[in-house]
Formats: C-alpha cells, structure tokens, sequence
C-alpha cells in the first residue's frame, strides 16, 4: 500500500477581523513549505480558506474541504508565500464569499485586511520548522 509522509510545525494563531488565521510550516513526502489556514472566529472547526505556499506545488484550497485543489503557476505568481499575503491584503472577502461563505464575507472589514497583514506576515516569520511526523496509507486506487 502506497504512503505519504507529513511532517508539520507548531502552529501560530493570530485573530484578526472576524477570522483565526493558522501558520504553520508543513513537509509532504519531498514537498512543502508554509500553510495559511483561515478559520471563521466563530467556528474555528470550520476552515473558509487555505493557502499552500509549497515549493514544487504551491496551491489553495477555496473551501478547504471540497475536493481537489486550485493550483498556482509559480512562474506567474512567484513567491507563493508573498502570492498568499497579497490576498489577504487585497480579496480576502471576496475569496471567503467564493468558498461559500457569503455571510462571513459581508461582515468582514477590507480595510482592516489592507492595514494589518502584516500581522500574518509576522506569524508566517515566527512558525517553527517541522517537528512532528506521521506516516499514512493511501487509499488504493
């Protein structure tokens, strides 16, 4: 049976205008690199948006829990980490409200994404390495 190897760091949090923002550095077999997941405030079961800054295969996911996954051309987008903060500082709302999510969207403030990024930027700067691993089966095809 096919395996997969993940490897993830501590996360770090930081709540910022309705929404919990989860850094963390995750390794898949030889990939990998930094996950931004975003949680409504009120339901921090429930992830809106995750951005895969990976370095062979950086991708979102827009619900996280739909199937699949939205690629991103690095050669187009360049750095998938600098990619992911210039969408939280631009269309946050808007790609909260594409996942599904419309009424979350509508009450999030813009402006507020626009001044303080930064702040995920820091938690991006401060997420440890790596340190705990877990192997998985992969279901057979």
């Amino acid at each position: 049976m096919p395996k997969i190897t993940i490897s993830t760091g501590e996360k770090e949090s930081v709540v910022l205008g309705g929404l919990v923002f989860e850094v963390l550095q995750r390794t898949i077999d030889d990939d990998g690199g930094y996950s931004i997941e975003v949680y409504g405030e009120a339901d921090r079961e429930t992830q809106v948006l995750r951005f895969d800054c990976f370095r062979k295969d950086p991708h979102y996911h827009m619900p996280p829990s739909a199937p699949g996954q939205l690629g991103l051309d690095a050669a187009e987008v360049g750095n998938g980490v600098e990619w992911a903060l210039e969408q939280v500082r631009e269309n946050l709302p808007e790609m909260i409200s594409k996942a599904g999510f419309e009424a979350l969207a509508n009450d999030l403030d813009a402006d507020l994404f626009r001044t303080s990024w930064e702040l995920i930027r820091d938690a991006v700067d401060r997420a440890p390495e790596p340190s705990h691993t877990a192997v998985y089966d992969l279901p057979s095809e």
